[in-house]
């Protein structure tokens, strides 16, 4: 009878700071089958969902600018949102009126420093 160990060659076994325990994350085992990805909405992640594109009219916006007397109009758009500054004629030439309105769009604050402008128009007189 032969032995059927002669000519095998003893397989390594790992030693013991080799061995892995199984994985837990937060106190739960890992599960050994295939894991699946998910994506995070965008409301977990903080971020705000655009809302869908608004037609302007310019041409509205100008001319409603212009029966106003508006000097200047200023946009920027550093910090949070769009900052539109506007500045009004008065009876004194060498003054001005500031009217601001700070929106998520261009569009949403002029639409809100002309509102906040023709309500100053209508008080002055």
């Amino acid at each position: 009878m032969a032995n059927p160990s002669v000519g095998v060659k003893p397989q390594p076994q790992p030693a013991s700071w080799q061995a892995r325990p199984p994985a837990t994350a937060r106190g739960v085992a890992a599960d050994n089958g295939p894991s699946r990805f998910v994506l995070s909405s965008p409301d977990a992640l903080g971020v705000k969902a655009q809302a869908p594109a608004v037609q302007v009219d310019w041409s509205a916006i100008q001319t409603r600018l212009e029966r106003l007397r508006v000097v200047t109009y200023k946009k920027n758009t550093e910090g949070p949102g769009v900052r539109v500054t506007l500045h009004l004629a008065t009876a004194n030439p060498g003054l001005v009126q500031p009217v601001e309105a700070v929106a998520e769009t261009e569009a949403a604050a002029a639409l809100m420093a002309l509102r906040a402008a023709e309500t100053w128009a209508q008080n002055r007189r």
